[in-house]
């Protein structure tokens, strides 16, 4: 059994007949509120919240594919969520006492180019790119780690932000390289 094949038989229990799209915003709405419990420190309150905003990221998905209701605008809608989230979830840890907010910044920043190198691929090239260390899941579930770490020992997200951000950095360069070489 591959990843694809757990993830849907996890999900299939939660997969009803509701417009994706009203998970979407429901993912959308945790996930901003993730990035603000963190900026105010609330480290477990936030480690909650983006748990649950991302499984509701991967739910809306496999509610718009079972039920046949896959469309243009919710896959935008879905991908302006997204890139709304990573911002939250990052700018709010650079804006908490974890984190120097200068790397926080930064690693929202850089987060953020590696999206947009994967959009800039779809425009040019007609293919999204999600290749790379650092993409949406890694991402998340690292930063996740960190945080959980970091309940026991703040360090570990100190620390941690300015891994993240280096291998962001070079996810962003491999993605620049793989369009270059489609170029």
């Amino acid at each position: 059994m591959n990843l694809k094949e757990v993830r849907q038989k996890a999900l299939s229990p939660f997969v009803v007949n509701i417009n994706p799209n009203i998970v979407t915003m429901f993912s959308l709405i945790t996930g901003v509120t993730a990035g603000v419990v963190f900026a105010f420190n609330y480290l477990l309150a936030g480690i909650i919240l983006v748990s649950l905003s991302g499984f509701l990221d991967l739910l809306d998905g496999e509610i718009a594919k079972r039920n046949n209701r896959r469309t243009k605008k919710g896959d935008i809608f879905d991908h302006l969520s997204d890139r709304i989230v990573d911002a939250c979830m990052f700018g709010g840890i650079a804006f908490s006492s974890y984190v120097a907010i200068e790397y926080g910044l930064i690693t929202a920043i850089v987060v953020l180019m590696i999206s947009y190198m994967g959009t800039q691929s779809q425009a040019v090239l007609g293919e999204r790119l999600y290749k790379g260390i650092m993409g949406r899941f890694p991402r998340t579930i690292s930063f996740l780690g960190l945080c959980i770490l970091s309940l026991f020992d703040p360090r570990f997200l100190y620390y941690g932000i300015i891994v993240i951000l280096g291998f962001a950095v070079l996810t962003v360069l491999e993605r620049i390289w793989e369009i270059h070489k489609k170029i």
